[in-house]
């Protein structure tokens, strides 16, 4: 991950998708919903470690998103809050990821999704330049902890 354009000075959002992200399903769960449809799960404590190192070097506003809806992504991070070491400015629906930034005058977004190929096409629909190279990126799960570590 190629993190040589950004400037810690610079605002931020980091967008942080919930199911198989956020929190972690042991038997495979059903997406989305699985929080509260009894799935088996944890907090994906590698990724809220990731975070929080990202955070003390790049100061971002965190957003909690779903594809299940913004009231499931604060349904779920209400039942995981305590243990995470940071605080949430916003939760949002998938469907509602990019007007708010708009008004903010943020010109970067940072996103961490299980399937970051969603996101990209998404993204591209509405004229962001997701590949990476420039201020908007999408991160695999995997590679943002790796960066992290």
């Amino acid at each position: 991950m190629n993190t040589d354009h950004i400037d810690s000075r610079t605002h931020a959002h980091l967008y942080i998708d919930v199911d198989d992200t956020l929190v972690q399903y042991s038997t495979g769960g059903q997406h989305p919903y699985g929080v509260v449809y009894g799935e088996a799960w944890n907090l994906n404590v590698a990724l809220m470690r990731a975070v929080d190192g990202w955070l003390q070097k790049y100061p971002s506003e965190v957003r909690i998103w779903s594809g299940g809806g913004a009231e499931y992504a604060m349904q779920v991070f209400g039942k995981v809050k305590n243990e995470v070491p940071f605080s949430v400015t916003h939760f949002a629906s998938k469907h509602d990821l990019e007007p708010e930034d708009q008004s903010c005058g943020s010109d970067r977004f940072v996103f961490v999704d299980d399937d970051p190929m969603s996101i990209i096409i998404e993204m591209g629909w509405l004229g962001h330049d997701m590949t990476g190279t420039g201020p908007h990126q999408v991160f695999e799960v995997q590679d943002f902890i790796d960066h992290e570590k």
